[in-house]
């Protein structure tokens, strides 16, 4: 079984490849238009030529024979201005040919998993899930039928066999495919997907006023829980994000890179999302992911920036951002934002499982986008990533791959949406098996990669004390707001 792994955009994507065809054939073409001039002035002369010939003396007519021939020879000859202009306009259209034909390959290779084994996956894991539900049904039913037995120990450990272990297989009939299908309805729906996501994230953040949760207005350096990666690839950031995910309390972490002329490279590690009530402190929250994916400013991206301030990060200075969902969401939300760039040189975006394609990025930012299609999360936001030369969609189907550890990946969505999944991913990039888009991405990146020596730094929000019930922070009418962290002061909303 070949493991199911493409890459698209980037470098080697449709749109790279197709615009240096297409500007290959135009400069060709422009070729070909010089060629044409050229006889045309060649022609005129040989015009010249024969009036010289016909119109002077031996001598003269003798030179304009000789030049008459020669002028013909450079029209007409095997290496003349017209079949080489021929040649260059056949070589223009062949170019312009294969552009299209590249195109349509690429639209095809889209769906490098036939519907016919999708169908046969969904039907797989709707009869998984019916049995599931069956087996906890039939183990009720031991322990009801034999109530008087309980004392014994014996039913128990009759409905333990029966019951299955773990999640009910469910990828084939939802996953990233089937619910960015049904949430891009929101998209030619009244409301509209933006309005719906701001409405959701104005909820979220009504009960958070409610609870009296706090917001983070700085940071706190701590003493690091985990060593320095020394990171000489992909695989490495998708474990520091497992480590930082790890503590579960809202801190991010950053990378000093100290390379051997004595420049610097930082890896910033954004971590998922840690709190799914409306109560707790992290800013890394439930409402904090609906409000970045409508590029709304979170107290998480004001503990990114604050952490890239104390850090002591300089203009000009490489820095790359990675996130796992929620965290790949304000990687990608933050490189957006002229004034974060302006104050940092983020040249890199990695992101793990993150529906960030609706926000659009400056080309200076080179971002790999790591999904897998048994991963509902990454097509929350309703629309595929876009493809273009500096934004790398790489896309695997776990369920199809070669590894049987990572078949069993995708069966659930939460072990198809986690970071040991991705690690597998992000190892077939470093050992380029992910296609020629996401080679190219890690080449751009090897400044990050080059296992030099580095240092680690973790910095916790701080959240000052609750004082009860809050005003209601109200998120404002659907328009992308930059990020007030620019000018000191918390965040208007978490």
């Amino acid at each position: 079984m070949a493991d199911s792994v493409r890459s698209y955009g980037g470098a080697g994507g449709e749109v790279a490849v197709t615009e240096d065809l297409e500007r290959a054939a135009r400069i060709i073409r422009s070729v070909r238009d010089l060629l044409e001039d050229a006889g045309m002035s060649l022609s005129a002369a040989e015009r010249r030529a024969v009036e010289a010939f016909e119109r002077g003396s031996d001598p003269t007519r003798h030179a304009a024979e000789r030049a008459k021939n020669a002028l013909a020879d450079a029209q007409v000859g095997s290496h003349g201005t017209s079949p080489v202009g021929f040649s260059a306009y056949g070589i223009g259209e062949r170019l312009m040919e294969v552009a299209n034909r590249f195109t349509e390959a690429e639209r095809a290779a889209m769906s490098h998993v036939s519907a016919v084994t999708r169908a046969g996956g969904a039907l797989t894991s709707m009869w998984g899930t019916g049995l599931w539900a069956m087996r906890h049904v039939w183990a009720a039913g031991v322990l009801a039928s034999t109530a008087p037995l309980l004392m014994t120990g014996a039913p128990q450990k009759v409905a333990g066999a029966i019951l299955p272990d773990g999640l009910p297989p469910t990828t084939g009939y939802l996953n990233k495919d089937t619910v960015q299908w049904m949430v891009s309805k929101l998209d030619s729906s009244a409301v509209g997907f933006p309005a719906a996501v701001y409405a959701l994230a104005a909820m979220l953040a009504s009960l958070e006023g409610l609870f009296g949760e706090g917001h983070a207005t700085t940071v706190n350096e701590r003493e690091t829980s985990y060593a320095a990666r020394q990171p000489t690839g992909v695989a490495d950031v998708m474990n520091g994000l497992q480590e930082e995910e790890n503590r579960m309390d809202g801190s991010v972490s950053i990378e000093t890179i100290t390379h051997a002329d004595g420049t610097h490279s930082y890896l910033v590690t954004i971590p998922g999302t840690e709190d799914w009530g409306a109560k707790g402190d992290n800013p890394h929250d439930a409402q904090a992911n609906l409000a970045a994916m409508v590029e709304q400013s979170t107290d998480a991206q004001m503990a990114v920036v604050d952490a890239m301030r104390a850090a002591g990060i300089k203009p000009g200075e490489e820095v790359m951002l990675a996130g796992h969902s929620q965290g790949g969401i304000n990687a990608v939300a933050l490189a957006s934002r002229p004034e974060f760039l302006d104050e940092f040189n983020v040249t890199h975006v990695v992101t793990a499982g993150s529906p960030v394609g609706r926000i659009a990025l400056p080309s200076s930012v080179n971002v790999l986008q790591l999904e897998h299609n048994e991963d509902l999360v990454s097509g929350l936001d309703a629309v595929p990533n876009p493809d273009t030369p500096t934004r790398t969609t790489v896309e695997r189907d776990l369920r199809y791959s070669a590894d049987p550890q990572t078949r069993a990946f995708g069966d659930t969505i939460p072990d198809a949406h986690s970071l040991p999944a991705y690690a597998t991913t992000a190892g077939m990039v470093d050992a380029g098996a992910a296609g020629a888009s996401a080679s190219a991405w890690r080449d751009s990146a090897s400044t990050f990669f080059t296992g030099e020596t580095s240092t680690l730094t973790e910095y916790v929000p701080v959240v000052p004390p609750s004082t009860g019930h809050e005003p209601v922070d109200v998120i404002p009418q659907p328009q992308p707001v930059a990020l007030p962290a620019f000018a000191s002061g918390p965040t208007t909303n978490n």
